[in-house]
């Protein structure tokens, strides 16, 4: 049996399973040629008929190819809501996986994908031109933050699409890139339904350019990703995000770096789809 073949049979073993072989064996080797044709069209599991074009250097789209998953949890959840119609806003979109998986589940639901990275935002429109999902979503090129300009941007390992992250002030070898808030990106439309972040340590600033969006509540379900590291890298406190989704009347469940805040069922009705 050919090796991608092989490998291709992680996606019908149990999940802890599968990922524990993926990590212990083909992520040291991913990047032979005999696994190539996994990365030039991975199926994503969650979303039947979607592929993917990943780079075999990245173990993100490492898991993704070999298992068609990636961040199995988040997967779940963001897959559950997207049966609904609705707006997701993906921050730190990277090449795509989140923004298919919500425009995949429902043709009447939009996505606005954000991805600051310069090297990323062509892969991102690639992958959502060959599943045909370009009526369903909008891709913005641009850095979000807590005040419109720019940013410093580095784009972190050469091997990890998704590590590249705004710059603090003592940073080399950066790029200048655009920045909005999302106040100011998102001002006009309706509801929110799923606000992901994933930005490299960035999402207390992402946040801060939400207030407007927070204060009112038009935010019906955040999802983000808290790296401590990168946020002490810019001097943020590492609760900063928590206190201020709080602040805003969000109620917040933490789950090892994720954190999944909604509206404070005490204050407002509860989200039905």
């Amino acid at each position: 049996m050919p090796l991608a073949s092989a490998a291709s049979l992680l996606r019908h073993l149990p999940p802890r399973i599968a990922d524990s072989i993926y990590w212990r064996f083909y992520s040291r080797r991913q990047h032979l040629p005999a696994y190539q044709p996994l990365f030039e069209s991975a199926r994503l599991a969650s979303a039947p008929g979607i592929s993917m074009a990943l780079d075999p250097k990245d173990h993100m789209h490492g898991m993704i190819a070999f298992t068609g998953f990636y961040e199995r949890s988040l997967t779940a959840l963001v897959r559950q809501r997207a049966e609904c119609s609705g707006l997701l806003v993906d921050v730190g979109a990277n090449w795509g996986y989140f923004t298919l998986l919500w425009a995949a589940a429902n043709p009447a639901n939009k996505v606005i994908a954000i991805e600051a990275s310069p090297r990323n935002i062509a892969p991102l429109r690639a992958n959502v031109a060959r599943n045909h999902l370009g009526n369903q979503v909008t891709i913005h090129g641009l850095a979000v933050a807590d005040t419109p300009g720019t940013v410093e941007f580095e784009f972190g390992s050469e091997d990890e699409t998704g590590w590249g992250g705004i710059a603090p002030a003592n940073a080399s070898a950066t790029v200048t890139v655009e920045a909005t808030t999302l106040d100011k990106l998102c001002a006009g439309i309706g509801p929110i339904d799923v606000l992901k972040i994933d930005v490299e340590g960035a999402e207390t600033l992402v946040l801060n350019g939400a207030s407007d969006l927070l204060r009112a509540q038009r935010i019906r379900e955040v999802f983000l990703e808290v790296n401590k590291y990168r946020m002490a890298r810019l001097g943020i406190a590492s609760d900063a995000p928590l206190q201020l989704l709080r602040a805003f009347g969000y109620q917040c469940v933490t789950d090892g770096d994720g954190v999944h805040a909604r509206p404070d069922s005490r204050r407002t009705k509860p989200i039905a789809c």
